[in-house]
């Protein structure tokens, strides 16, 4: 599977004008990590930090944990419908994700 997530959080950090030690300040991120990050080092970030980096990138959390952009575009409408909810009904989706990822159904 191409992972683009890296890749996902540089070109919406890059569209909010932000350098990786703005966003790493901004998210409470270590900068080397979002470095990392971006450059795909780090393949399973937790949820604490995407929740972080999506606050400050005001993108909705599912948008960088799909990792994938093909992926993405696919669940776009399940990404709009989660827009509308709360961080903690987000994180709910987010766990309930990435279960059903462990059980590669997904």
């Amino acid at each position: 599977m191409k992972n683009n997530l890296g890749e996902i959080i540089q070109l919406n950090r890059e569209k909010a004008g932000l350098s990786v030690r703005d966003l790493a300040k901004l998210s409470g991120i270590n900068h080397t990590d979002v470095s990392k990050l971006e450059k795909n080092k780090i393949q399973k970030p937790s949820i604490k930090t995407l929740v972080s980096l999506s606050n400050v990138l005001n993108i909705n959390l599912l948008a960088i944990y799909l990792e994938d952009i093909e992926r993405y575009l696919y669940y776009q409408p399940i990404i709009e419908n989660c827009s509308d909810l709360s961080k903690t009904q987000q994180e709910a989706v987010l766990e309930y994700i990435q279960q059903i990822k462990n059980r590669g159904t997904l």
